[in-house]
């Protein structure tokens, strides 16, 4: 599964492993850690949900735990404007 990409309107400012993501139209602005930065930088390159699942395993992860937790991110970044919901649920 192909990983949605970000809104048009999302801005983000790179800080080595860290990532604030600006949503104008909401006002907001997010401090992303270093996992949440791993999963917008995957998001803005097109990356498969699948291929990022391997990246976290090739580190000691396990597999399901961290499909769970990006399926579930990657709802949290939709409900809070980061990702384009022209693509359809996640």
């Amino acid at each position: 599964m192909k990983l949605p990409p970000l809104a048009d309107e999302v801005e983000v400012a790179d800080f080595e492993t860290e990532l604030v993501v600006v949503v104008p139209s909401r006002r907001r602005a997010y401090h992303l850690d270093e996992r949440w930065a791993l999963l917008v930088d995957s998001c803005r390159r097109g990356d498969d949900v699948g291929d990022l699942v391997e990246e976290v395993v090739s580190v000691g992860g396990d597999p399901d735990q961290a499909r769970r937790w990006f399926i579930a991110a990657l709802e949290v970044l939709r409900d809070h404007g980061v990702l384009s919901v022209a693509t359809g649920p996640v």
